[in-house]
């Protein structure tokens, strides 16, 4: 049961985003509505889909700590050994693809109508983006087979970096740069910089980026941390506004 709600949660959260994200690139409040029920639908269908983009013959060479006992005297001593196989490497069409393509987007439409380059923005941009891969870098953790990462502390820091968005550039900042940053962030500092590790640790025959679909870190965090903080702003936005029309 409480897969089912929070599923549903995911379903409605991802529902919102795309609205939000749909009116910001000019597309009006009624059409969003439609188009925003319709792609959901459509990434939940995707999430099962993925596309590979490599397939290599790979070696490995392993080193296992092993224990002799020779005569009640105990020694230690490494193992080399050499295996090789075949490693394809998929990208997800929910959980890679179509944040790529919303990153890309988003960042054009924001730019766009920024109608000159701002330098002091553009600063800002790579210097978040920056710290937020490296902190994702830290935060991953290397399992046998994936790399995992904190939904919770992401979604804190996804939150504060939106939240500079917000105050140091606009509202609308807080919803395109703040998941422009987080999906690059993860992608690089979580999935690309310690797949190597993944490769070699747990040796498995195929490596997905954005494997779980919708419920994928480079999905997920990005989406809830770029809505929540585009909330918020909105909200304090609102509210001194309302605060300054009082007489």
């Amino acid at each position: 049961m409480l897969d089912e709600f929070l599923i549903l949660g995911l379903d409605f959260t991802v529902f919102l985003f795309m609205r939000e994200s749909l009116i910001f690139i000019g597309i009006s409040d009624d059409l969003a509505l439609y188009y925003a029920i319709i792609l959901t639908l459509i990434l939940n269908a995707a999430s099962f889909h993925e596309v590979r983009i490599s397939e290599k013959f790979t070696k490995y060479v392993l080193e296992l700590p092993n224990v002799i006992n020779v005569n009640n005297e105990v020694y230690y001593f490494n193992i080399k050994i050499k295996s090789k196989g075949y490693l394809t490497i998929t990208l997800n069409i929910a959980g890679f693809i179509v944040p790529l393509v919303l990153a890309l987007v988003l960042s054009l439409r924001y730019f766009t109508l920024l109608k000159s380059l701002r330098l002091d923005y553009l600063m800002i941009f790579i210097l978040l983006t920056l710290l937020a891969t490296l902190i994702f870098n830290r935060l991953g953790m290397i399992f046998r087979h994936y790399v995992g990462i904190s939904l919770v502390k992401s979604y804190i820091i996804g939150v504060l970096i939106g939240l500079i968005y917000g105050f140091e550039l606009d509202v609308y900042a807080s919803l395109s740069l703040t998941y422009v940053t987080l999906f690059i962030a993860i992608v690089l500092g979580v999935d690309i910089l310690n797949m190597g590790k993944v490769v070699l640790e747990g040796r498995p025959r195929s490596v997905s980026i954005g494997g779980m679909g919708i419920a994928d870190a480079i999905f997920v965090i990005p989406l809830l941390s770029s809505l929540t903080s585009y909330y918020v702003i909105s909200f304090i936005s609102n509210y001194l506004f309302t605060q300054l029309m009082i007489p």
